[in-house]
């Protein structure tokens, strides 16, 4: 699941839409709500997977200021577990590190936990 990007977006709570663009690129449609006001914005992202190491990681560009890899390292635990590892970076000129970082982490929790019940 975690290697097809239209899947994952179906899981997650601000992703509203994705759309394949050719081989491993996408454009990604969000809905951030901030109180009252919501910011719908989207961005190109690409999905990329090292079978051979079991790690599959998306690269993004939100509006060219906001760099995102989030990198998923995945250890069977035994039959029925599996451990997911993420590895997220943020590299950004603005001040957006405090605001995105629990964002996405809160995002994630309900992503895995709708996941997991499907």
């Amino acid at each position: 699941m975690l290697s097809d990007l239209k899947v994952y977006g179906r899981y997650h709570p601000i992703i509203t839409d994705v759309k394949h663009i050719e081989a491993n690129k996408y454009r990604v449609f969000e809905t951030v709500r901030m109180g009252f006001i919501s910011y719908h914005f989207k961005y190109p992202a690409s999905v990329h997977s090292d079978g051979l190491n079991s790690r599959v990681w998306y690269e993004a560009s939100v509006m060219n200021l906001v760099k995102i890899k989030m990198d998923y390292k995945l250890d069977s635990l035994d039959t029925e577990r599996t451990l997911l590892t993420e590895q997220l970076t943020i590299r950004s000129i603005l001040p957006v590190h405090w605001y995105l970082r629990p964002l996405i982490k809160k995002c994630h929790i309900e992503l895995f936990e709708r996941m997991s019940v499907s």
